[in-house]
């Protein structure tokens, strides 16, 4: 009797001090703090989703719901964020501008709207295409607002250096690579903190929860602008 008393006794003690070791260990080591975006944000996102062949219809319908989850987020019009989508394959197919859609409603219907051409890449052509015609007044791009691109690519392309710098001149540039050929999405993006890929298509949402991430906290800096 003795001896389960005593044995009761130690266990009580060992868990009353791991209590206070966890309690001390939380204090001294709080959980991250998650930031949560702003749905006033001020931003001009620009798409650019693959539509070559190598992609497929299936994919490249995943990729236009997620992008209409992710834009739900904020409101949409002239004075918070303005969306612009463009499929490509040698040059810009089915496109819309910044100022084209301007509420919820109309942009999503677009974006439903675009075609999967199946074509061939020219994707340095491509960047080269979207930094002279989407980032214009008149295609709707305004001042001292974030301008951000977003390339959804599935392959690789030759001459990508110029043409990449040209439009990271113009706006802040995401490039996201799926599907199991080589991306040069580092050449791409602005910079290696805005570069991402995946081998499976299927990964593709973990491509989209990066870039919220990013988009998140660009949209929260416009908003103090």
């Amino acid at each position: 009797m003795v001896t389960i008393e005593t044995d009761y006794l130690n266990i009580q003690i060992r868990w009353n001090t791991l209590s206070l070791f966890i309690v001390i260990f939380c204090m001294t080591f709080p959980s991250p703090v998650v930031p949560s975006c702003t749905t006033e944000a001020k931003m001009d996102l620009v798409f650019l989703v693959d539509g070559t062949y190598t992609v497929g219809i299936a994919t490249f319908n995943v990729i236009m719901a997620q992008i209409k989850d992710l834009v739900n987020e904020y409101e949409i019009g002239p004075d918070d964020v303005q969306v612009a989508v463009a499929v490509y394959s040698r040059v810009l197919n089915d496109q819309f501008q910044l100022n084209d859609h301007l509420t919820k409603t109309e942009l999503f219907a677009a974006i439903d709207g675009l075609s999967y051409p199946a074509g061939l890449t020219n994707t340095g052509n491509v960047l080269t295409e979207t930094a002279t015609t989407k980032f214009t007044p008149s295609a709707g791009r305004r001042e001292n607002v974030p301008a951000i691109t977003v390339v959804f690519a599935d392959g690789t392309s030759a001459g990508l250096d110029g043409p990449a710098a040209s439009l990271q001149v113009v706006s802040t540039v995401i490039a996201l690579g799926f599907g199991g050929a080589l991306v040069d999405t580092d050449v791409i993006a602005t910079g290696p903190e805005y570069s991402n890929r995946v081998y499976d298509a299927s990964e593709i949402s973990a491509l989209f929860n990066f870039t919220a991430d990013l988009i998140c906290e660009m949209g929260n800096i416009s908003n103090t602008l």
